[in-house]
């Protein structure tokens, strides 16, 4: 079955999604069970239960959502990919039957997206329609089913598998070496002017021509092994409790501005 659309896929047609939320933090082991032995209680203990790829999240401390398997991928770049992107969404939830026995943020019928900062990007912007959702708040713990099929289908077992660490790794500068690095923060900051006024603030609000400036660098890190993608995002989620730690797509982070008093990410 094909499982990537296009917007324009999913305007004309819209799938009939089947969304079922039931809590089963309360529920004897048998089908329907995700859990090979009992519910894990720490956050590394679910990290071990999850495939080594192909999975997404979105966690903080021990809180958020895993998904895993795929329903659906809606791909979209351009100027116009956020809007194309929100129409898709706002068609396929319309279309959707949902049944949320939990009624908590994040059950029913949810999404993971990510998209791109430059609307002339070769990269695609990207909603994932994963197959399961595995969520957790206030303490009790949820599975999601989304699907197309019309019984909702039953989760695999998830089997611990030891997370697998990195033993040695050599890190090396990507495209900016530190020289070059040095120069382009002394080209931004020649452009930035500082604000001393309320009427500055305000013709500032109203200039289309700069509202944002992000800086960012690469780093390459060589290793003997395979990194364990389950690995990182533990790592991430105890240096960084308060901060939300995703893995989307392949976008990996746990970015300052998107802690628990942020909407945003940068």
């Amino acid at each position: 079955m094909t499982t990537i659309f296009g917007t324009s896929d999913i305007l004309s047609a819209p799938p009939r999604l089947r969304v079922r939320s039931r809590f089963v933090d309360d529920v004897d082991p048998g089908p329907g069970f995700p859990f090979e032995s009992g519910l894990p209680t720490t956050v590394e203990q679910t990290l071990e239960l999850l495939p080594t790829d192909g999975f997404s999240c979105w966690v903080r401390d021990t809180s958020g959502l895993i998904g895993f398997g795929r329903t659906l991928r809606i791909r979209a770049r351009g100027p116009e990919r956020f809007t194309e992107l929100s129409d898709a969404w706002k068609a396929i939830t319309e279309a959707a039957e949902v049944e949320d026995e939990v009624d908590l943020l994040g059950s029913g019928l949810m999404c993971f997206a990510t998209v791109a900062y430059s609307g002339e990007s070769a990269v695609d912007s990207i909603i994932h329609v994963p197959e399961f959702v595995l969520g957790r708040r206030g303490g009790r713990v949820w599975l999601t089913s989304i699907s197309t099929a019309e019984e909702p289908p039953l989760p695999p077992i998830l089997h611990a598998e030891p997370l697998q660490r990195v033993r040695s790794a050599r890190a090396e500068a990507g495209d900016l070496d530190p020289e070059k690095w040095s120069r382009l923060v002394e080209q931004v900051a020649a452009m930035l002017t500082p604000i001393d006024t309320s009427a500055e603030v305000d013709a500032f609000a109203d200039d289309p021509t700069l509202r944002k400036i992000v800086l960012a660098r690469d780093e390459v890190v060589t290793t003997e092994e395979d990194i364990d993608v389950r690995a990182v995002l533990g790592a991430l989620n105890r240096s960084y409790p308060s901060c939300w730690t995703f893995d989307i797509a392949g976008l990996i982070g746990s970015p300052r501005s998107c802690s628990s008093g942020s909407r945003t990410t940068e």
